[in-house]
């Protein structure tokens, strides 16, 4: 087809997780007091988080009690409401904190990816099409400040995890070691489904590139093809790319969406057991 040959790139460097790593942090280095920030807002917010559900539980028990304090539970109910809204506030300047580094982070991130670019001889864009170069500095990027606030969350909830299961040592030591029973079977999860996850997402962005590529050449090329009358031909190809790109983002929707019900499962065998 017409796109055939210039979807063929040749072998790009392969990057160890570790390396990944060091360059990321190298990248969000000059945004240190945000994340310090971010990672304070997010303690506060579990240690919140945890307390409420206790709240809520003194409060029951109170009022289960024949001979129940009011004060206990007035007491009980203010303190629910006055974490409730500090968890508000705290969402709020969390939000806050990474609109300040997550923007600016990306714009360094494109800025470096373009200033690369440039420094690239004629040869380097003969065999690499514009429209995929357009897809790394754009979209790629775009995901990576993705991630970094799935990070930021991911951090939060393994704070959350490890309090509520503290709490749970506390009040079942029992109910808390059958919990443990299903760490294992987690790790072995995600650790397995890791490299599925990384197959079906680096296809989705090879898709996504090859749209952007076919539509940049096609636009750029049109004077061409109406010349010569190929335009149905340049749109069943385009057709064809563009189906490429619904079934890998399809693939990576149904990857992403399995680890909860997964999960769950997980969970219900634990309790069951």
């Amino acid at each position: 087809g017409l796109y055939a040959g210039m979807m063929d790139e040749g072998q790009k460097r392969e990057y160890s997780d570790r390396e990944l790593l060091v360059r990321y942090i190298r990248g969000v280095a000059p945004f240190r007091k945000s994340i310090v920030l971010i990672s304070l807002f997010i303690f506060i917010t579990t240690i919140a988080e945890t307390v409420n559900p206790l709240l809520i539980g003194i409060a029951i028990n109170e009022l289960s009690n024949i001979n129940s304090n009011p004060l206990v539970i007035l007491a009980a109910g203010g303190l629910y409401l006055i974490l409730s809204i500090l968890l508000w506030i705290m969402f709020l300047l969390r939000r806050k904190e990474i609109g300040k580094f997550v923007p600016f982070f990306l714009e360094k991130l494109r800025m470096k990816i373009f200033d690369k670019l440039q420094e690239q001889d004629m040869s380097f864009f003969d065999k690499h099409l514009s429209g995929k170069l357009n897809t790394r500095v754009s979209n790629d990027a775009l995901d990576f400040g993705n991630t970094t606030l799935l990070l930021a969350d991911t951090f939060g909830n393994l704070l959350i995890s490890l309090m509520t299961f503290s709490v749970l040592l506390w009040l079942n030591l029992t109910l808390a070691l059958v919990t443990l029973i299903a760490i294992p079977f987690i790790f072995l999860l995600v650790f397995s489904l890791r490299g599925v996850v990384k197959i079906v997402s680096r296809a989705y962005r090879k898709a996504i590139g090859s749209v952007n590529a076919a539509m940049v050449e096609s636009i750029e090329g049109i004077h061409v093809s109406k010349s010569y009358g190929q335009e149905s031909t340049v749109s069943k190809q385009f057709k064809e790319t563009n189906r490429q790109y619904f079934k890998a983002g399809f693939r990576i929707t149904a990857v992403t969406h399995m680890w909860r019900p997964l999960l769950e499962i997980i969970a219900s065998i634990t309790l069951f057991v």
